[in-house]
This record gives C-alpha cells, sequence and structure tokens, in this order.
C-alpha cells in the first residue's frame, strides 16, 4: 500500500506517517525507486501509535514501549494518572462555565474561580 492509501485509509496526513518513520516507530519496506511500501502491519502500527497519543503517551515513551525499554503497565499507569487529572481540570471547567452562565463577563470575581491549575488548561 501506497502512503496515499495510507492516508485515505487512517485519515492521517503523510508528513504525521513519515514522522513515525523518522522516530523510529514505523519501518515500512523501502522499494528500489525510493517509494515505501506499508503493510498490513505497518498499518495496526500507525493505528497503535494513535492510540497510545490518545492516552497521553509522548513519542518517545510510545517508542520506549515498543522497545521494550518500560513496561507496558507502567506506561498505561502513568497515562491514566494525566488523563485523571485532566479529566478533574475539565470538570472543574465545566463547572465554571455552569456557574459563570448569564453573568457579566465584565464583572464576575475571577478570585473565586482561578486557581493555579487554571494554566494547564
Amino acid at each position: 500500500m501506497k502512503i496515499k492509501e495510507v492516508e485515505e485509509k487512517l485519515g492521517i496526513d503523510r508528513e504525521t506517517v513519515r514522522f513515525y518513520i523518522r522516530e523510529g516507530l514505523l519501518s515500512p519496506i523501502q522499494l528500489e525507486n525510493h517509494h515505501r511500501e506499508y503493510s498490513e502491519e505497518d498499518i495496526d502500527q500507525i493505528l497503535r501509535i494513535r492510540i497510545l497519543r490518545q492516552l497521553e503517551m509522548s513519542i518517545s515513551q510510545a517508542r520506549s514501549v515498543f522497545n521494550g525499554d518500560v513496561d507496558f503497565n507502567s506506561a498505561l499507569d502513568e497515562s491514566m494518572k494525566t488523563l485523571e487529572r485532566k479529566r478533574e481540570i475539565v470538570s472543574r471547567s465545566i463547572d465554571i462555565c455552569k456557574d459563570l452562565k448569564d453573568k457579566d463577563p465584565r464583572s464576575f470575581d475571577p478570585g473565586r474561580y482561578y486557581t493555579d491549575d487554571s494554566e494547564s488548561l
């Protein structure tokens, strides 16, 4: 499968695929004409990468997991902590939105809502 087909099948742009190759996360076959051929295994690997990224793993963490340098369950535990923290921030933000609804944006008390974790948004 050519890169255009990968783009169409997965809805991912070629620069992202090339980035994964540069980062050592993907190794498609290189043909004599310098084009790459992507197998179903490559497609599955791209999907694995995308899922780990969705779970807030960095590219370097994903690489470490795939290389066996980091225990997968430990990496997932880290991801869960990050996602739980983000969930708390989003939940608080939703509560603030509900509370501010119908208030004058020039006159609400910011001290009531501001916390240091607001920077994480």
